[in-house]
């Protein structure tokens, strides 16, 4: 079974996305308004849902995705009260995670988890995404703006993020990115049958796995 999942990253600034309208897709985070009709979509990032409007939050739920929300209990800046994950250095409180179709509770960062109780997060939504393609089953894992670097300082494929640190932001991107080496070193034995590549050509992960150009993987 194959499945791509649509991250943020800068290569994607030059991705008809038209070409993917019939092919089953994880969306991750802001992905979800240029792929609306996506089977999934999948966050860890609690501020996605804060920085939304009424409007666009009727809108976010009214697509048909199957939606996702990990709680990273692996993190020390998180507590449960009464039920509510609360991020203990500004005291927000995870609003509206209720209206997902599933919450999980993560407790691990490194590693994939062979069911949804030992889902390993990776401390980003990107590789969130890949180990719930794996708890699905999908055997064929495309990764498309799963850059962890950035293009000529442009951090993401859209506009909608601003007064981003560059700095911490590639200081985060190195961290995420030994996750995910973690995790596709781990691969070939906790999931035989499953195999990822990359679809970008300038991300980090090529040293990894294999890269395939999108086009060519929709021509197989």
């Amino acid at each position: 079974m194959k499945i791509f999942i649509i991250g943020g990253g800068p290569s994607l600034s030059q991705l008809d996305f038209s070409i993917l309208k019939d092919q089953n897709i994880i969306s991750i985070n802001n992905s979800i308004w240029d792929f609306p009709s996506s089977e999934y979509f999948i966050t860890i990032d609690y501020t996605f849902l804060h920085k939304m409007n009424f409007e666009q939050l009727s809108k976010f739920f009214n697509t048909k995705a199957d939606k996702y929300f990990v709680v990273n209990l692996a993190s020390d800046v998180l507590e449960i009260k009464n039920g509510i994950p609360i991020d203990k250095r500004f005291g927000l409180e995870y609003k509206h995670i209720e209206n997902f179709n599933h919450i999980v509770y993560s407790e691990h960062i490194e590693g994939l988890g062979s069911k949804k109780e030992n889902f390993c997060n990776g401390e980003n939504s990107g590789y969130c995404a890949f180990q719930l393609a794996l708890l699905l089953g999908y055997t064929e894992i495309y990764l498309l703006g799963i850059d962890l670097t950035t293009n000529q300082n442009q951090m993401y494929y859209h506009n909608i993020y601003k007064h981003i640190n560059p700095g911490k932001f590639n200081i985060n991107l190195q961290k995420y990115l030994k996750h995910w080496i973690n995790g596709i070193e781990l691969l070939p034995k906790q999931f035989p049958e499953a195999r990822a590549y990359s679809c970008s050509s300038i991300s980090k992960l090529n040293k990894y796995i294999e890269y395939k150009p999108v086009t060519e993987v929709l021509k197989q």
